[in-house]
């Protein structure tokens, strides 16, 4: 009787050969298999990215739903008025001027976490003011109170802020303060000779005579009470023309052309991309998107530089 090793000698199994005499790929082949890895990235990234948008957006709509929440809890605690302390003559008027008790009185009110002032959409702008804090207070943005209040001081006059400048432009140690996430359009009283509230549909901010430096055919709000709450935000994102755009004529021609890259929710979440959407907060608590087809200029301060959008 013959042994197994005798029984299979002989035998050959086609298309087997020995480990070390396996048939390299050919150059075609090589090729054939990189094309179809790179048709398959080709496919998969973009598909990845625009997933990464939208938790991004969803991310900026939590935000928002936050930031509606503190401000309509510290209406509640202030008869009725949203945050809205006076500004000091030295504010151009801007929708992104803030008193400098605006940042601490909204970290009482829920607004305490960092991220929340900044949109995740526009992730750089969080990345480069977390650098500047790094450099120049030698931790990381971690601080309401301290660091965003210490990002937004005008003029860089932290500890003593005159008030806040949500909308960046700073210098310190030669890194540039991005803007904030977030302005509110709250009607708030400035000292500025001529003006008694801003932003308003009317000239100086007092019944009369409309301003034509606004862009809605409803005052903005001071009150939770206030008609047309719920057609009014209190909160948007934060979007700023380009240098110059502030004449309501060349603002009505150009449309969101007059928008500088990389404002509200760019398209791709890119800093030099042209923007998709927006969110807003409203004065009843509810919070919607916008595309970019409902967006507008809404406000030039008088004699100022920029646009404010939304």
């Amino acid at each position: 009787m013959k042994n197994k090793s005798e029984h299979f000698e002989g035998i050959s199994l086609p298309g087997v050969q020995p480990a070390n005499g396996s048939r390299a790929f050919t150059l075609t082949e090589l090729v054939v298999i990189i094309g179809v890895i790179a048709l398959l990235a080709a496919t998969l990234l973009p598909a990845l990215a625009s997933t990464k948008f939208r938790d991004q957006l969803a991310m900026c709509t939590a935000n928002c739903h936050q930031w509606g929440i503190a401000m309509t809890t510290y209406a509640s605690d202030h008869q009725g008025y949203f945050p809205n302390e006076p500004l000091p003559s030295s504010s151009g008027g801007n929708a992104w001027d803030v008193a400098d008790r605006f940042i601490t009185d909204m970290a009482q009110y829920g607004a305490n976490n960092p991220k929340i002032w900044f949109c995740p959409v526009r992730s750089w702008s969080y990345a480069g003011d977390n650098a500047v804090v790094q450099q120049n207070l030698g931790h990381p943005l971690n601080s309401v109170t301290n660091d965003v209040a210490y990002l937004f001081a005008y003029a860089s006059r932290w500890p003593n802020p005159d008030f806040e400048e949500l909308g960046g432009g700073q210098s310190y140690g030669g890194l540039i303060v991005n803007a904030a996430g977030y302005e509110p359009w709250i009607k708030r009283p400035i000292t500025t000779a001529g003006l008694s509230f801003f932003p308003s549909i009317y000239m100086n901010g007092v019944n009369g005579a409309l301003n034509p430096n606004r862009n809605t055919p409803y005052e903005w709000l001071q009150k939770s009470s206030d008609a047309h709450a719920a057609q009014m935000p209190i909160l948007t994102d934060i979007m700023i023309s380009l240098f110059g755009m502030h004449s309501p004529g060349t603002l009505n021609s150009l449309g969101l052309k007059a928008l500088a890259p990389g404002q509200g929710h760019p398209a791709g979440g890119s800093q030099n991309g042209t923007i998709q959407s927006d969110n807003l907060a409203y004065g009843d608590g509810h919070v919607e998107t916008h595309q970019a087809s409902a967006i507008a200029w809404r406000y030039p301060a008088n004699g100022a530089a920029f646009t404010a959008f939304y």
